[in-house]
């Protein structure tokens, strides 16, 4: 019975995310009102029901075979192994690196390089990512006169990091007896998936954010299977506390990470000295934060980013509810500065067009027309919101809000995949360029939605569908340990929700921990209840 009524929740789920995308694809819209759709979600609701129903029988057969125990040999890491695994994998990416050379310099990049080179900082990136970024290829750029040499350093540093974090991952696999083949098969996607490397090779923020996510993550599932022997050791406070202050300072929303996993831990993990340490260091982080945000030479950036759903919502409703009021419209306009002209700049995938003309306080002030609005126009604000978010939830979705807004670099292609670009002050130097054009087809053309099972690799929505997965049967084994790894990337994914846009860099970790995530389903058995003094 338990069973059951989770497969129920999680194929209504799946079935809804299937046919809202179908419909937004086909319509432009989903229809409430059209009775059809919903016998659609019920078809669909009984096929996904058989198939996860399936696919539980077969992963409880995959549990029975699997060992819930720690391997003796690989409990300790094994140094010149890791070394090695790290080695390989920067030999794989090398001739990437030579292709794109000086490495991808993209996204905010510039504007964080800029802001070094002014010494004028805004909160709206990671001040100490900023300075790491921009101080490297600034300080590179005054002693040899080469922008690319400064940005090819900052990249090699990062890799280098990338290498040893992703052979640490493999080497934790091996440590919770995950198999041979998983570990193999692991070792070949860090090599060779295009993912990866445009990452690894890539100066956004996100990048090192998501490379001390996996470390948090991982220490996360020490931690459960330890509980208070873990923090016993001043080694493990230490590393754990580095862990959590990096990750909060290399992207503004990891604090909202450790505050949400503070709590799942009342119930999860049980112990008072993770809730006890987690607490000191969010109040760290916070007065750190306010000695930051008070120097002369940092800005405060606008909430207006956080604020995405919203100002999409309203924008949605004035451009194409039928039965608007002119006071609603005015009222609205009133939240915009320009009013009208800004309002008709609405894209639907992405809030960037709007957002510098929003007028954050006065939300706040009129929130109360902002429900009453919402609970007129039902539909609209659900749409509004589908729209803003489809690719983080159906599986077939192009990522290409930038190219539906009409964005600066990205009029020509079809799919804003990923940037692929060396931005200034760099300037691309290939010495593979045939090589450089494939990485720029995956990123720009949608040369991989077209290739059937390879596409789902490259989908945020299918890697989220996956997650889903191994969450929901963590849930119906009462696996705890899965759903407190995993609610790292439920809050990250929920946050994103809330954000400006769809883009793979804001859920990276989809796709740096998939090799965990499919052993987490396949061999879950391995990571659950187990106690080693040795972690």
């Amino acid at each position: 019975m338990r069973r059951n009524i989770i497969v129920l929740i999680e194929s209504i789920m799946f079935a809804m995310f299937w046919i809202f995308g179908v419909e937004i694809n086909q319509n432009g819209v989903v229809n409430f009102q059209d009775a059809i759709m919903y016998f659609k979600i019920l078809g669909f609701t009984i096929i996904f029901f058989i198939c996860i129903t399936v696919l539980y029988i077969f992963l409880e057969k995959m549990e029975e075979k699997s060992e819930n125990k720690l391997s003796e040999e690989s409990s300790k890491i094994n140094l010149k192994k890791y070394i090695i695994i790290a080695i390989i994998f920067l030999i794989c990416w090398t001739p990437v690196f030579f292709a794109v050379f000086p490495g991808y310099f993209c996204y905010d990049a510039y504007y964080q390089y800029y802001q070094v080179a002014t010494n004028n900082f805004t909160t709206q990136h990671p001040i100490l990512h900023t300075i790491l970024l921009g101080g490297i290829v600034h300080s590179i750029y005054l002693l040899t006169g080469s922008y690319n040499l400064g940005i090819a350093i900052y990249t090699i540093l990062q890799a280098i990091l990338a290498s040893t974090i992703f052979s640490y991952t493999i080497f934790f696999m091996e440590k919770y007896n995950v198999s041979k083949k998983l570990r193999m098969i692991g070792i070949l996607y860090y090599c060779f998936f295009p993912v990866i490397h445009m990452f690894v090779l890539n100066s956004s923020k996100d990048t090192l954010y998501t490379l001390m996510m996996i470390l948090y993550m991982l220490s996360l599932i020490d931690i459960f299977n330890n509980k208070e022997k873990y923090f016993k050791r001043k080694r493990n406070i230490l590393k754990y506390a580095l862990i959590v202050i990096l990750l909060c300072f290399f992207r503004n929303n990891g604090i909202y990470v450790i505050i949400g996993i503070t709590l799942m831990s009342i119930f999860l993990i049980k112990s008072e000295k993770i809730i006890l340490i987690n607490i000191f260091l969010i109040s760290l982080y916070i007065y750190i934060w306010g000695i930051v945000t008070q120097l002369p030479n940092v800005n405060i950036s606008s909430p207006a980013e956080m604020l995405s759903v919203p100002m999409q919502q309203m924008a949605y409703v004035y451009n194409y509810s039928d039965d608007i009021t002119d006071e609603e419209k005015s009222k609205i306009e009133y939240m915009f500065m320009h009013g009208e002209e800004a309002l008709k700049l609405y894209v639907p995938e992405l809030s960037d067009p709007i957002k510098k003309y929003f007028r954050s306080a006065d939300l706040f002030q009129n929130f109360n027309f902002y429900i009453k609005l919402g609970i007129k126009h039902k539909s609209e604000y659900i749409n509004a919101f589908l729209l803003n978010t489809i690719g983080y939830w159906y599986p077939n979705q192009l990522v290409d809000g930038y190219i539906k807004a009409n964005i600066e670099g990205f009029e020509e292609r079809k799919t804003c995949y990923f940037a692929a670009i060396t931005d200034n002050p760099g300037t691309r130097k290939s010495l593979f360029p045939k090589l450089e054009k494939i990485y720029f087809e995956i990123s720009s053309e949608g040369t991989v939605e077209n290739i059937p099972i390879i596409s789902l690799l490259f989908s945020i929505g299918a890697n989220i569908w996956l997650i889903f997965i191994i969450l929901f049967y963590g849930i119906y084994k009462k696996k705890h340990v899965v759903v407190l790894y995993l609610s790292v990337i439920i809050i990250t994914w929920f946050m994103m929700l809330l954000g400006p846009i769809v883009q793979v860099r804001y859920i990276l970790i989809i796709f740096f921990l998939l090799p965990l995530n499919i052993a987490m389903l396949l061999n879950n058995k391995c990571f659950y209840g187990l106690e080693n003094e040795n972690i």
